[in-house]
């Protein structure tokens, strides 16, 4: 009987299916016609490949049930993973592309090839000599490794002189080029440490164990790890309660030899791989019945060069490479169904276990981009999905997997309704979201932008998360919770009530904020943010740091470099640098966190904490003004964090006296007539007469508008909303406070901000004086439903009403 050939048949049968099609088209558009020579040529070259790839195909035959393939059920799983990898490849890297646009990185990867060259070739030699019982070899591979090691540490010094951005975006490359090779792994830092750990185990011969729950990967980091290690591909044991010995082993079977019947041995994957020198891995090993184990136990003993006893075949020679890999899920509350190792497995697998564990929320973040990403490195999508529906999506993933093993949190199950009566909550049971998951979801992506009528990204993620909460394959109770996480992530925005059905009734779309003003306003905000999609080069691509990964790596590495910023060493240069990075840091800060939390007393006397999130406040602005096409400075970012710092106490004061409720970050030197254009909102401004006499925009006059800077503010659509801004009607423009009050264009930019939130705007029923000069008149504004714009008028500064007040705010710089 034939082994199944290498090929990939699930690749080949779409090629058939498409060069069928193609001469279908071709011999439908001939019909009636007399064909041409190119026509002829076209038509035999088309009916030659279907020849050739149906010539391959016959190399493909399933086998009978009980040979060494393990019958129909190892056919089909054989094609199953054919059609994984076909599906899962992607499109080769574009390297000439991005060397054009990013120069530097033919030398970080001509550097990292280097380095995983060097640790390849240090594993091969081990593998090589394992078994060597030469004189002198011991020795002289020792001198060898040290030599290699050391090369290796020097590579990597030298590869972290390259600034840290391209070092981003080559590292975002690499798991592009990753996923195109492998369809499915990606060399994340903890992929990496789990593949040389099983690297490590494989050095010592002894079977490895990988375990860890659903949907991490086990198995494809297993047949990975063969392929990378000996550059053989391994062989498959797909454990089941009917896997027999002769599975595994081979059998005796009977061949025509010229007509004549010939009793031979039909080698099974084990004694393949024991002859062959393979790896050879027992995929699901547990649901392997205990009766079935007992045969392993001749190999365990065994190591290469020994002989072993294949009954029927007679005594074979361990071939140099043979290793022993299996993979499982630990038998668990979750796991009912699987047995336990067997104690003399069990005690096999003491040293040599590896958990793998569900890829960091950083990390799937990275794969996310990366498969994202177009083949020359640029990326089309909007900042509001980079920054917020990635990242939301990232953590609600997290989020699931930390329930499904049981590491529910118990505040976030209280904020979700989730605890009982008696301080119990429920933790998934089925569902949960893998890596797999993400990989489908996006397939599905590429397939959406090439309608007619796409959603956005946004959109598309919601409809995605309701297919799979309507699947009732899973429980309710899993349901339920898994939409309770998602909403409470900003998911489900677009959903409409009859779309979760009885999910529902928990009031799980309430969780969701973003609806606060009815689905209708939410949806079309969600429209908005989502499609305002950028095409991004990978320097762009690199900067994104949703999780603050890079910001701490910059951290780590200037903490290494400068050292203990207390220290009285060095001389003043370094201290006055140390002392700069604690500030940038927050090494400086009483407290750590990046939230200021405040009481203020209000005027009726009642009391109210007032809490802002600077840190989250920082991210929403810098997507704001990506959003809005405004450029920051390549340092904004330190730059606000610096201020903020220093004056941390200032904002708390301030607030404490004031009730400040919401901070406005902007940037300085933004010209005025740029910002008026890319903060418009609906139909734009209207100029009164005496504000275009000043010189209008251009003729503007701003104190302080040159420099970045925070600014307190309340969050109140109307004056007359609250007691500290009603109380301001009737102020004369000379009476106003100009360093208390706004500026034109930190009002512009708060006017958009509002809108974008909450989809109206800020005074519609009174005017506000603002910080700003048209000539020598001081200038207010308001929006204007009537017309649907926002007006700038200028006033004499003994002129006051009842209609104009103030909006009181404290700036810091």
């Amino acid at each position: 009987m034939e082994r199944i050939p290498e090929q990939n048949f699930h690749e080949i049968s779409e090629d058939r299916k498409e060069l069928r099609k193609a001469i279908k088209e071709l011999d439908a558009s001939l019909a009636g016609k007399k064909p041409s020579l190119k026509d002829k040529n076209e038509r035999m070259g088309l009916s030659a490949d279907l020849d050739n790839a149906s010539d391959i195909a016959k190399g493909f035959k399933v086998p009978d049930l009980g040979n060494n393939w393990g019958g129909i059920k190892v056919a089909v799983e054989a094609l199953k993973k054919q059609k994984n990898k076909a599906e899962g490849e992607l499109l080769p890297v574009d390297l000439e592309a991005i060397y054009e646009q990013f120069p530097e990185f033919r030398k970080i990867e001509e550097t990292e090839s280097y380095i995983q060259y060097l640790k390849d070739k240090r594993m091969k030699e081990t593998f090589a000599l394992k078994g060597s019982k030469k004189e002198g070899d011991e020795k002289k591979f020792s001198r060898h490794l040290a030599k290699t090691e050391e090369l290796i540490a020097d590579i990597k010094t030298d590869l972290e002189k390259f600034p840290a951005l391209d070092l981003r975006a080559g590292e975002l490359v690499s798991y592009k080029q990753n996923l195109s090779e492998s369809g499915h792994i990606c060399m994340t830092p903890s992929t990496e440490k789990n593949l040389e750990a099983i690297g490590d185990k494989m050095l010592s011969g002894k079977p490895v164990f990988l375990h860890g729950p659903t949907g991490t990967g086990k198995t494809t980091l297993a047949e990975y790890a063969a392929k990378h290690f000996t550059g053989k591909d391994a062989e498959m044991v797909y454990c089941s309660p009917q896997t027999k010995e002769s599975n595994t082993w081979g059998r005796t079977g009977v061949q025509s030899d010229g007509g004549v019947p010939v009793t031979v041995f039909i080698e099974g994957p084990l004694a393949r791989a024991l002859k062959e020198g393979k790896v050879i891995i027992f995929d699901e090993f547990t649901d392997l019945p205990k009766e079935q184990v007992s045969f392993l136990k001749a190999v365990f003993s065994k190591k290469v060069g020994d002989t072993i006893s294949i009954q029927g075949n007679g005594d074979v020679v361990i071939a140099q490479g043979f290793q022993m890999i299996f993979t499982s899920n630990l038998k668990s509350k979750k796991n009912l169904e699987k047995s336990e190792l067997p104690p003399q497995m069990a005690d096999e697998f003491t040293q040599n276990n590896i958990e793998i564990n569900y890829t960091p929320k950083g990390e799937a973040y990275d794969i996310m981009l990366a498969r994202l990403l177009n083949r020359d490195g640029t990326l089309d999508m909007s900042y509001y999905d980079l920054n917020t529906t990635l990242k939301s999506l990232c953590e609600a993933m997290e989020e699931i997997q930390k329930s499904y093993v049981g590491e529910t949190d118990p505040e976030r199950a209280k904020k979700l309704g989730e605890v009982s009566a008696n301080n119990k909550f429920h933790s998934f049971e089925k569902f949960v979201m893998t890596q797999r998951s993400v990989e489908a979801i996006l397939s599905l992506w590429d397939i959406e932008k090439l309608k007619k009528d796409k959603k956005t990204f946004a959109e598309f993620i919601d409809d995605r998360l309701l297919t799979a909460l309507n699947f009732k394959e899973f429980s309710e109770k899993d349901r339920v919770l898994a939409a309770k996480i998602f909403a409470s992530r900003g998911f489900l925005t677009t959903a409409k009530k009859e779309d979760l059905g009885v999910l529902d009734s928990e009031g799980v779309l309430k969780l969701n904020t973003k609806r606060a003003e009815g689905v209708e306003n939410a949806t079309k905000n969600l429209q908005k943010e989502s499609g305002a999609v950028k095409h991004l080069d990978l320097k762009d691509v690199a900067m994104l740091d949703p999780f603050g990964k890079r910001a701490e790596m910059l951290k780590n590495q200037a903490e290494a470099l400068l050292g203990d910023e207390n220290t009285e060493k060095g001389d003043d240069f370094s201290r006055n640098l140390k002392k700069k990075m604690g500030k940038l840091f927050g090494k400086e800060k009483k407290n750590q966190a990046s939230e200021i939390t405040a009481e203020y007393e209000h005027p009726d006397g009642h009391k109210e904490t007032i809490t802002l999130d600077f840190e989250t406040k920082l991210q929403d602005f810098i997507s704001f003004y990506q959003k809005t096409n405004i450029d920051l400075p390549a340092d904004f970012e330190d730059t606000i964090q610096d201020i903020f710092s220093n004056n941390e106490e200032k904002i708390t004061e301030a607030i404490e006296q004031n009730g400040f409720d919401e901070l406005l970050i902007i940037p300085g030197n933004i010209p005025l007539a740029d910002l008026v254009e890319k903060m418009k909102m609906e139909s734009g401004y209207f100029e009164y007469s005496n504000f275009t006499d000043g010189g209008g925009f251009a003729g503007a006059k701003s104190q302080n508008v040159d420099k970045p800077r925070i600014i307190l503010v309340h969050k109140t659509k109307e004056l007359t909303e609250r007691p500290e801004l009603n109380s301001t009607l009737n102020t004369k423009g000379q009476d106003v406070k100009m360093d208390e009050a706004l500026s034109l264009e930190d009002y512009i930019v708060f006017q958009k901000k509002y809108f974008e939130e909450t989809g109206k705007h800020l005074d519609e029923t009174k005017y506000t004086w603002l910080a700003t000069k048209s000539g020598a008149r001081l200038v207010d504004s308001h929006w204007r439903p009537v017309g649907r714009k926002l007006r700038v008028i200028a006033y004499d500064l003994g002129r006051q009403n009842d209609s104009l007040g103030v909006r009181p705010s404290r700036c810091f710089f």
